[in-house]
C-alpha cells in the first residue's frame, strides 16, 4: 500500500426514507466539485477503502461498494418508497393516528416484500465476497442479532483477524441491517449449511451513526502503521431543533412518544451527534499520539420544525421527496462553501482519479427540487 495515500472510510447513517437526503447530499457535493472540471459523473465508491452503513445507510454503502449507479439507489426511494413505506404514521395530534396505532398493533407498518423486490433488482445475486473480490472495497454493516440481543457486524472478507460473512447475499445483509422496529419485521436468514436460523433487527438500535465502527475497523485493517486515516461521515438530516409545544407536558406516554416512532427520531439525531463527538475526540487523541486520524462530518443547517415535519423516516409522498432533495442540496452547497482548506484538499484528492460511474440500470431523470 502507498503510505502517502490516506486510508479512506465513508460512514453512512440510518434514517429510513431519509436515505434520499444522504444520496442527494453526496450527489450534489460531487456536482459542485466537478463544476469547474467537467467530466462524467464518478464511481464515488471507488474513492474509499472501507464503507460502513446502518439501516438505510446500508443500502447506500453496499450500493456504492458494488458500483451501483447512485441514481439507481435514489430510485429505491423515489419510485419505490411509497410502496415500501405503505402506511406512514399520521401526525400524533390527528384522529387518524389512533386508527394507525390500532391497525398496526400486531402488524408492521411497512411493506417488506416491496423492499425485498427493490433490493433483488438492484443487487441481484451479489454476495459480500463477490463484491469485495470484484471491487476491492471493504464493507462493514451494522445489525442486531435479535435472537441473542447482541450487536452484529457483517463484513466482507477483508480482515483475516475477523470472521467474514462472504457467503451472505448483499440483499440479505441490507435487510438484516434495515428491519426497523414497528416499520418492518425481524429478518430471518437461513441457507444450506447454516446450523440454525438467524434473526436480525435494525443496526440503528446500537450504531445508527457507524463512524466509530469505521474508525475501529480501519485501525484493525491497516498493516502500514504510518498510513493516516480519513473518515467522511454523512447523516440523514438530523433534527437539530424541536418545538416548544412538545414540552408543554413532561409526561410522555405511548401516545406522546407516538407508539415508539418519536423515540426513533430521537435516536437518529442523538446518535448522529453523539457518535460524531466521540469519534472526533478519539481522532484528535490518536493524532496526538502520532497516528493521524481525521473525521469529517458533513454539516447540516438547522431546519425549521415546519420543514422537518415533512421528512419523517416513513414518509414518501411528493412533498416529502421534494423537501428532502431541497434540504440536501442546500446542505451540500453549505458544506462546499464553508469547507476549510484541509477538508477541501481531502475531497479534491478523492475526486482526482475516480473512474466514471456505470450507466444506470433504470434510466430516467431523478427529480430535483
Amino acid at each position: 500500500m502507498n503510505s502517502n495515500k490516506p486510508f479512506r472510510v465513508l460512514s453512512l447513517d440510518g434514517g429510513g426514507m431519509r436515505g434520499l437526503y444522504t444520496a442527494t447530499l453526496l450527489t450534489r457535493l460531487t456536482e459542485l466539485f466537478y463544476k469547474y472540471h467537467p467530466r462524467p459523473f464518478p464511481d464515488f465508491g471507488k474513492g474509499f477503502d472501507l464503507i460502513c452503513g446502518t439501516s438505510t445507510g446500508s443500502i447506500l454503502a453496499c450500493g456504492l461498494a458494488a458500483g451501483v449507479p447512485i441514481d439507481d439507489l435514489k430510485n429505491i426511494y423515489i419510485r419505490e418508497g411509497s410502496g415500501i413505506f405503505s402506511s406512514p404514521m399520521p401526525e400524533p395530534q390527528k384522529p387518524d393516528f389512533y386508527l394507525w396505532v390500532a391497525k398496526h398493533a400486531f402488524t408492521n407498518a411497512g411493506n417488506v416484500d416491496e423492499l425485498i423486490k427493490s433490493l433483488k433488482y438492484v443487487f441481484e445475486e451479489k454476495t459480500l465476497e463477490s463484491v469485495y473480490k470484484e471491487r476491492g472495497i471493504a464493507l462493514c454493516i451494522a445489525s442486531v442479532e435479535a435472537h441473542k440481543f447482541m450487536p452484529r457486524i457483517f463484513r466482507t472478507p477483508h480482515n483475516p483477524k475477523e470472521k467474514d460473512d462472504g457467503e451472505y447475499k448483499i440483499r440479505e445483509v441490507v435487510l438484516s441491517s434495515s428491519m426497523a422496529p414497528i416499520l418492518f419485521p425481524i429478518n430471518k436468514v437461513e441457507f444450506p449449511g447454516m446450523e440454525q436460523e438467524e434473526y436480525y433487527a435494525d443496526g440503528g438500535l446500537w450504531a445508527n451513526n457507524p463512524v466509530l465502527l469505521g474508525m475501529i475497523e480501519a485501525l484493525t485493517m491497516l498493516q502500514d502503521r504510518d498510513r493516516s486515516i480519513e473518515i467522511i461521515s454523512a447523516g440523514t438530516c438530523n433534527r437539530l431543533v424541536g418545538s416548544k409545544s412538545d414540552l408543554e407536558s413532561l409526561s410522555w406516554g405511548m401516545l406522546k412518544w407516538a407508539s415508539g416512532m418519536r423515540l426513533m427520531e430521537l435516536l437518529l439525531s442523538s446518535q448522529g451527534l453523539g457518535y460524531t463527538y466521540m469519534a472526533s475526540f478519539f481522532a484528535d487523541y490518536l493524532t496526538g499520539l502520532g497516528k493521524k486520524v481525521k473525521v469529517i462530518r458533513l454539516g447540516e443547517l438547522i431546519k425549521t420544525p415546519e420543514e422537518f415535519s415533512l421528512i419523517h423516516v416513513d414518509r414518501a409522498d411528493k412533498e416529502a421527496l421534494e423537501m428532502m432533495i431541497s434540504l440536501a442540496e442546500r446542505d451540500a452547497e453549505y458544506n462546499f462553501d464553508t469547507m476549510d482548506f484541509e477538508t477541501r484538499q481531502t475531497f479534491e484528492s478523492i475526486y482526482s482519479d475516480l473512474p466514471p460511474a456505470p450507466r444506470p440500470k433504470d434510466p430516467g431523470e431523478v427529480p430535483r427540487a
